[in-house]
């Protein structure tokens, strides 16, 4: 064989093994963009599902918190009623008490008159000594 023929060959199996290293820096570059899509994939996916989660319990939260407005509006409502009824039925109760006490006080006034003009006792602060 001659020299060109020697340094053809040499040429053309270098040329082979870049060509083959090149082949496999694709084939690894391949694998790599792969393996980077899946796991991007992989954590949208999980993120979907987190904000899905996230969601759902968002809802959840917003739905027992009106529950619970509407519970403590009705609760507040009757407490409210229950006291107009009360401060109602006290009110007639203690119109029976003024009434009393004026009638008490009525009788009380033309005894403490007598008492002092036939002096039996004397009259302090409204008090019989």
């Amino acid at each position: 064989m001659t020299v060109l023929g020697e340094r053809s060959e040499q040429a053309l199996s270098a040329l082979d093994q870049a060509t083959e290293r090149l082949a496999q820096t694709a084939g690894g570059m391949e694998r790599s963009v792969d393996a980077a899509r899946e796991a991007w994939e992989a954590y949208r996916e999980r993120f979907d599902s987190v904000d899905a989660s996230l969601e759902r319990f968002v809802i959840a939260l917003e739905e027992a918190a009106q529950k619970n407005i509407k519970r403590i509006h009705e609760y507040v409502t009757e407490m409210d009623a229950a006291l107009a009824q009360a401060v109602q039925r006290l009110s007639g109760s203690l119109d029976v008490l003024e009434d009393l006490a004026d009638s008490l006080a009525q009788r009380a006034n033309p005894a403490a008159r007598q008492s002092s003009s036939d002096g039996h006792g004397t009259r302090v602060d409204g008090a019989f000594e």
